[in-house]
């Protein structure tokens, strides 16, 4: 995946005394995209299921 090379590299390039604020950042963010991302998904099923039944 895409995001663990990174985190990789990001924990590497930072050291481990850092490696404990970025996991932070990452879960903040991921707490911010989940909505969002839920919402496109459940918006996506509704649109779906209308032209299916048109």
């Amino acid at each position: 995946m895409m995001l663990s090379s990174f985190l990789l590299v990001a924990s590497s390039l930072a050291g481990y005394t850092n490696v404990s604020a970025i996991a932070m950042f990452l879960i903040k963010a991921m707490s911010y995209l989940m909505p969002v991302a839920l919402v496109f998904f459940i918006l996506g099923s509704f649109f779906r299921l209308i032209r299916g039944q048109t």
